[in-house]
């Protein structure tokens, strides 16, 4: 079992979220579980978020995952609630150091009838093993799971039109 704690600075508009918290993950043979607790602050703004991901590794240079967060967003005494999930792949091209990923996320925010959707596609380079090796290493602990930093640069981006 592996746990970790971290501090992050997230581009949220014009300001900057600061985040901090902590991470915990176990392994199984062909799969690993990943949790979440942490609080964020930008201007006003309190986010706590507690999230989970599942991955499994069909081949140890394919890995699938769905990932689930509830989220609490507090600002000025009014708070709202922000569900966040997702799914997404990697697979790792011949065991060499690159990868191609990609995914699909939503923001859920039922007190505005808003959903944000996310998808992305990319490349990643990473040396030394495959990818259930690095997930194994703790590595991929650093991967977002269920946050909010987009929808929060959203709201900024629309509260300063």
């Amino acid at each position: 079992m592996l746990f970790r704690s971290f501090v992050a600075a997230s581009d949220a508009g014009s300001d900057t979220l600061w985040t901090v918290g902590a991470q915990v993950q176990k392994d199984f043979a062909k799969a690993g579980l990943t949790g979440v607790v942490s609080y964020g602050n930008v201007e006003d703004l309190d986010i706590w978020t507690v999230g989970g991901e599942g991955a499994y590794f069909v081949l140890p240079t394919l890995r699938l995952n769905a990932n689930f967060a509830y989220n609490n967003l507090e600002a000025g005494g009014d708070d709202v609630d922000v569900y966040t999930y997702g799914v997404g792949g990697e697979y790792q091209i011949n065991n060499s150091p690159v990868s191609v990923y990609g995914g699909w996320d939503r923001a859920s925010m039922d007190d505005f009838d808003l959903d944000i959707d996310t998808f992305s596609l990319g490349l990643r380079f990473t040396f030394g093993g495959t990818l259930q090796e690095r997930d194994r290493s703790g590595a991929d602990l650093g991967r977002k799971i269920g946050g909010v930093a987009g929808a929060v640069a959203f709201i900024d981006g629309v509260s300063s039109l």
